[in-house]
């Protein structure tokens, strides 16, 4: 499930990101204003939710100086291979949550994926008008109470009783049920 966070008190809101399309004049511009996402927003394109940056000769640069070989593809692919965890998602077996910005989320998205199609637990919380440092004092709070839940939950099997808490560890039970399912066929094929 991917969560986008947005400031009305202590609430988060769930909603729908439609990408339809990407918007190639500012696809490698990153110093193209990158518009905050904004929970009334129809996303059209990337660039509207932060793509701006992702793409083009600065981030090939960037690839290349930390020794990568450019973008995932041709030569430097087994680079990636051997490194990006999206592409070693088979390999992950931690759950895992991310607590994401607006402005970055669109890099853990391909983790994100990956991880949820092989039945992994995976949980995205994405917080509009922040950055990877999250500034504002009510999403800090949400993601220290929620990283405690987190950790409680998959390595204590504890759940916090609380009202307010039920539909997450709703949630997280699913998650469970579906990776032990995965682990369990797992065993009888071998």
């Amino acid at each position: 499930m991917i969560v986008l966070g947005q400031e009305h008190g202590a609430t988060i809101e769930q909603v729908r990101v439609r990408v339809v399309s990407v918007d190639q004049k500012d696809f490698g511009n990153v110093s193209a204003p990158r518009p905050a996402l904004d929970m009334n927003d129809n996303v059209e394109r990337v660039s509207d939710i932060g793509l701006n940056g992702l793409g083009g000769a600065t981030w090939h640069e960037t690839f290349e100086n930390w020794g990568l070989g450019g973008w995932p593809e041709g030569a430097a692919k087994s680079n990636w291979k051997e490194l990006a965890a999206s592409l070693n998602a088979d390999h992950i077996q931690a759950p895992l949550l991310v607590n994401g910005s607006d402005s970055e989320y669109i890099a853990s998205l391909a983790l994100y994926t990956s991880l949820e199609q092989l039945k992994k637990p995976v949980d995205l919380f994405v917080y509009a008008h922040e950055l990877h440092i999250k500034n504002q004092p009510t999403h800090r709070y949400e993601i220290y109470e929620r990283n405690l839940d987190w950790f409680r939950f998959w390595l204590s099997d504890e759940e916090d009783p609380s009202p307010d808490k039920a539909s997450q560890f709703k949630y997280w039970r699913q998650l469970r049920q579906k990776s032990h399912a995965i682990v369990m066929s797992g065993k009888r094929a071998n």
